[in-house]
């Protein structure tokens, strides 16, 4: 639900700004992105997130648990989530372009090669 929120949200300001080349952001709070973790899995899963300035671990979400983290973000670049299932196995997300007040959605899949990340 709140997904099609910000996309209709992202839709009218899209128009009424026709000028910006980025969309605008969702303003949760300024200088910080939001991360929903949908852990499907049966594993624990650590969330690191990967940018241009390093890696900065984000937090645990148990196995078949969903969780909110959130990550210091003060202006527009790209970003990559690995995550590490406890038990062993890792994955990195594509690089995803995302600003200030935005929320990501991380779902990881019973297997972790189905993990998924959308803005």
């Amino acid at each position: 639900m709140r997904i099609e929120l910000a996309a209709a949200a992202l839709l009218i300001f899209g128009t009424a700004c026709a000028t910006s080349s980025r969309p605008k952001a969702i303003d949760l709070d300024d200088g910080t992105i939001q991360i929903r973790v949908d852990n499907r899995n049966f594993n624990d899963a650590r969330i690191i997130a990967v940018t241009r300035g390093g890696e900065r671990r984000l937090g645990i979400v148990q196995g078949k648990t969903e969780r909110d983290l959130t990550l210091p973000w003060e202006t527009w670049g790209t970003i990559a989530l690995r995550v590490q299932m406890l038990a062993g196995d890792t994955f990195t997300t594509p690089e995803l372009e995302t600003g200030p007040g935005e929320l990501l959605e991380l779902t990881i899949g019973v297997n972790v090669r189905g993990t998924t990340i959308r803005r």
